[in-house]
């Protein structure tokens, strides 16, 4: 398989990276802009999380990496899902949140087993 890259160039590959080029989870990449909804705002920013998984494996090849380093790279996106780093922020908040209602919950709660301690010790 040759693949002409706008950066790198043309490569030649075969073996495992062809087949996981070629394989569902990483063709399902091109469906997914790289940018999330950035490119709602501006239409140049078309590049999908495929066209950046493969320039990734492209570069770690021309430093040269080995098999399982260009795996990785081809492969570090595939779990990723459309609008996923929204996701993350929104659980961060949430987190936040959680955290500061835990942290009142936990300094009134050690504050009410003080007063009970004191009452039962009159």
């Amino acid at each position: 398989m040759l693949i002409s890259d706008p950066l790198y160039g043309e490569f030649e590959i075969n073996g495992l990276l062809e087949d996981l080029i070629v394989s569902k989870p990483v063709q399902r990449l091109k469906g997914i802009h790289q940018a999330g909804a950035g490119f709602l705002v501006n239409s140049r920013w078309t590049i999908s999380r495929f066209e950046h998984s493969v320039g990734v494996m492209l570069l770690i090849r021309q430093f040269g990496g080995s098999l399982q380093e260009q795996v990785a790279g081809l492969l570090h996106d595939v779990s990723h899902t459309a609008f996923s780093h929204v996701v993350d922020v929104v659980l961060k908040m949430r987190r936040k949140i959680i955290m500061k209602q835990y942290s009142w919950m936990l300094s009134n709660s050690l504050r009410y087993l003080r007063f009970l301690k004191n009452m039962a010790t009159r």
